[in-house]
């Protein structure tokens, strides 16, 4: 099996965290405001919070891409996040559930 391509798109704010804030109901789109522009505008989730090669170093000894590293902190806390909504509330939080949402 080939080894899959690395992506180039990396979010530095996690999109199940951005679909909480979503304003089309679908979890697609949400509200960006630019500061470089002072402008607001609806913008697709996948697009937002991110950068290309965000969490990429070019070196002598070639290119590493690390996003995949960020993938278990961002699951977890997507579980996490959902159940804190659900329950609207903390008190049930286990030490290491702790750690991992200061991981997010």
């Amino acid at each position: 099996m080939p080894t899959p391509t690395p992506s180039k798109k990396h979010h530095y704010v996690p999109q199940a965290q951005l679909r909480h804030f979503s304003i089309d109901g679908a979890g697609k789109r949400i509200w960006v405001f630019d500061k470089k522009t002072d402008r607001a505008f609806a913008s697709a989730i996948q697009d937002t919070g991110s950068e290309n090669n965000f969490d990429t170093v070019e070196l002598d000894t070639g290119r590493w891409n690390f996003e995949y590293i960020f993938q278990d902190v961002d699951g977890r806390s997507a579980t996490l996040i959902a159940q804190i909504l659900d329950r609207r509330a903390i008190g049930w939080l286990k030490p290491d559930d702790r750690v991992a949402l200061v991981d997010l």
